[in-house]
Order: structure tokens, then C-alpha cells, then sequence
């Protein structure tokens, strides 16, 4: 059913809310399918937010389901860092979808979780090197945050930003990144305009037209903001 991973976050939050038995129900089964998917993060990473949930410490599941939901994410927290021992820019992900970037922190943030319950170091490198990556540690030497860095995205698919009349975009966005799929290339060929590389991790354009590569979305906001509030608090752990 393409709504499983909403119900299962509905009923975890309503359990957690209400500790009525009958939403338990709904979560059992689901209890270590915990899963990193590639690719379209609103709709592919909405039950890990229901575990997450499920781990903390207003949650009334029990100790021994805790340990299954903690188990299932050191795997996944351990996977993601073997990608990043094996790849030459020491990242968790090594393919470049639309929105790739959300990837990347949806990445960040099961680090930072694994590192919360675990306090294994390794986690919070693995968590720095991502956000790094973000924060221009990447193929196309762009800072992907508007308004920070030497080289950052000026002319982002956001339409307040780009009719407001003023050279800057709003700062403080993360755009999309690298899409190796450029579906918008019919779009900016009428623009006049072409990706720089076609290579996978290279292929982004700083233009509005981008869709894309440069678009400014929530689901990859969102992370970006849990991440960034998460190392600020842990600063000095």
C-alpha cells in the first residue's frame, strides 16, 4: 500500500501520545524494517521519523522492541559508514537522484541518532564528513547552503526568491545538488543554458530553471535543520 510508512508514523506518534494498545498493533509487525532508501525522501523516509520517535524517551514501547529498532539502525548506521570507507570523497551516498542532497542529510540524521543511543565515535565523524559534503566537500565545489561559502547557488528554483528583486537568493536554503537524471535539461535548453559535466556527482546548474538540481524543498530542509540544531548541541561531547 503506497500510504504503509504515513500510517506507521501516525500510529507511532498516536501510541506515543496516547499509549493505547490498539496503534501497537499497527507498529509490531513493522518493528525492524527500518531501511536507507536512494531517492524521493517524502515519501521513502517517512516511517524511519515513526522510529525515531519510537526510541525516545517518552515513548511507552517496550525495552526488548527498542533494542530491535536500535539494532536495525546500527546496521544501517554501520552500511552507510563502509560507503563512506570506500569512496574517494568520503561520502554515504554514491548515487545522485533528484534532490540528492536530502539523501545525503537523511543519511546525516540516522548518524546522528546511532551516535545519541551509541555515543560510538565513529558515528559522529561519519555525521561531520556528510554535512561537509553539503557544506561544499563535493564534486562540484559548491557550498549548497545560499549565502555561505566562497562558491554558493545564487539563482535557485524558488520563485519568492527570484522575483523579489534583489541579487541574493534567501540564505540559508539548501538546493537540491547533483541529479544525475536532468530532467529539466528540455528546460534550460530553451533558456539557453546546459549542465557544466554530465558526470553523476557534477551534474548541477545554478540556474532558476533547475528544477532539477536547484530546487529549494522542505524534505530536504528539514533534515538539514535537525542535523545542524543537532551538532550545536553535541559541540562539545
Amino acid at each position: 500500500v503506497i500510504l504503509d510508512e504515513e500510517f506507521f508514523w501516525a500510529a507511532a506518534e498516536l501510541f506515543i501520545s496516547t499509549g493505547e494498545e490498539k496503534y501497537y498493533g499497527s507498529i509490531k509487525d513493522h518493528l525492524s524494517g527500518m531501511e536507507f532508501r536512494v531517492e524521493e525522501s517524502w515519501r521513502n523516509y517517512v516511517d524511519n521519523i515513526g522510529y525515531y520517535s519510537l526510541l525516545s524517551p517518552k515513548s511507552p514501547l517496550d525495552e526488548s522492541d527498542q533494542e530491535v529498532i536500535l539494532g536495525r539502525l546500527v546496521v544501517l548506521a554501520d552500511s552507510l559508514t563502509g560507503v563512506i570507507e570506500n569512496h574517494p570523497y568520503r561520502i554515504p551516498v554514491d548515487h545522485f537522484k533528484w534532490g540528492s542532497n536530502s539523501d545525503f542529510l537523511n543519511a546525516a540524521v540516522i548518524f546522528a541518532v546511532a551516535y545519541h543511543y551509541s555515543k560510538d565515535p565513529v558515528y559522529k565523524s561519519s555525521l561531520y564528513e556528510t554535512v561537509d559534503y553539503i557544506f561544499g566537500k563535493n564534486a562540484t565545489g559548491y557550498s549548497f547552503i545560499t549565502g555561505y561559502g566562497s562558491k554558493t547557488p545564487m539563482h535557485i528554483h524558488h520563485r519568492q526568491s527570484e522575483a523579489d528583486g534583489i541579487l541574493d537568493p534567501f540564505p540559508g536554503f539548501v538546493v537540491g545538488g547533483p541529479n544525475e537524471s536532468r530532467q529539466d535539461q528540455g528546460s534550460l535548453e530553451t533558456a539557453g543554458k546546459k549542465y557544466e559535466s554530465l558526470l553523476r556527482a557534477r551534474s548541477y546548474i545554478d540556474e532558476v530553471e533547475s528544477f532539477a538540481s536547484n530546487e529549494i524543498c522542505i524534505n530536504w530542509n528539514a533534515p538539514y535543520i535537525f542535523v545542524l540544531g543537532y551538532l550545536v548541541d553535541t559541540s562539545e561531547e
